[in-house]
């Protein structure tokens, strides 16, 4: 079965503002824990830290700035 996104959030912002654990949760919720464990980890990974690059962007543009001084 496939909950939507305003579901989600209200199961997930329920269980935080009452303290729940993801077991109480389901069971208030008649869901699966697996499914609210498997929300909160897919927001914590959307809420994470943005990808490293792996070059920094002002050492891409230091040569070009160079070659315009020229």
């Amino acid at each position: 079965m496939s909950y939507s996104i305003d579901s989600r959030r209200k199961v997930i912002s329920t269980r935080e503002e009452e303290g729940l654990s993801i077991r109480e949760t389901a069971k208030q919720f008649r869901i699966g824990p697996a499914s609210v464990s498997r929300w909160i980890n897919q927001i914590a990974s959307k809420a994470s830290t943005t990808r490293q690059r792996k070059i920094d962007k002002s050492e891409l543009i230091y040569p070009i700035n160079l070659k315009m001084q020229v």
